[in-house]
């Protein structure tokens, strides 16, 4: 028989969306590679300490990664048993009233200066990490 569960010819599919490119590729149940993909991404620059990233933009170069590596790799979409996604750290989409992604604030961003001031000035920086498990910093998305 072999692959996971005794199913023969079985995959497994990651993803990784970074910062400046998405890569994914095809494993076999060894471990080997099957497949890959990688398409470049870009970030914007709207004012200084702002960064931005086109979630939509993001996700296209998810799909087309996998269309990538399953081509390169000829197996049949029904043979990728599982799926994994890493993605970048503290980063949040924001949608519109229809749910639609309208943008994407990833971690790089240092706009919330302000915010960290406050926080700093309101908690005893150890009590907010007790509470949150980060350090009050600019590039975590609770600020």
């Amino acid at each position: 028989m072999g692959g996971v569960s005794g199913i023969a010819n079985t995959y497994l599919a990651a993803v990784d969306i970074g910062t400046s490119g998405v890569k994914s590729m095809l494993f076999d149940e060894k471990g080997n590679v099957a497949g890959s993909g990688c398409q470049e991404v870009y970030c914007t620059y709207p004012r200084a300490n702002w960064v931005v990233q086109d979630p939509v933009m993001l996700r296209d170069a998810a799909f087309a990664t996998l269309r990538i590596a399953k081509e390169e790799s000829g197996i049949k979409a029904s043979d990728i048993v599982a799926l994994s996604f890493s993605a970048q750290r503290s980063s949040v989409i924001f949608i519109d009233e229809h749910e639609e992604p309208i943008k994407m604030i990833p971690w790089q961003d240092n706009r919330a200066i302000a915010e960290v001031d406050i926080i700093r000035s309101t908690i005893d920086e150890n009590e907010y990490y007790d509470v949150t498990g980060t350090p009050p910093c600019e590039t975590w998305i609770l600020p």
